[in-house]
């Protein structure tokens, strides 16, 4: 494991998000040979940027409704 701290890049989102300080795992599975899956704080990093687009979407929505008030 690594402990890691500045920004990881989602060409599917196409934008960095920051982490801090996060844990960064890579493993291999043996019923899939050649093939490694990068986990960020435990959880596979396809998840962990979708998680992360979810939260930004909230808080812009949230900022963004706040103005309107």
């Amino acid at each position: 494991a690594l402990n890691f701290s500045g920004s990881l890049y989602s060409e599917e989102h196409r934008r960095k998000f920051k982490v801090e300080n996060a844990e960064i795992k890579v493993f291999a599975d043996s019923t899939k040979p050649n093939q490694l899956f990068l986990y960020v704080n435990r959880q596979p990093i396809v998840e962990w940027f979708k998680e992360q687009w979810n939260n930004l979407k909230l808080h812009l929505f949230s900022q963004r409704k706040s103005l309107r008030l």
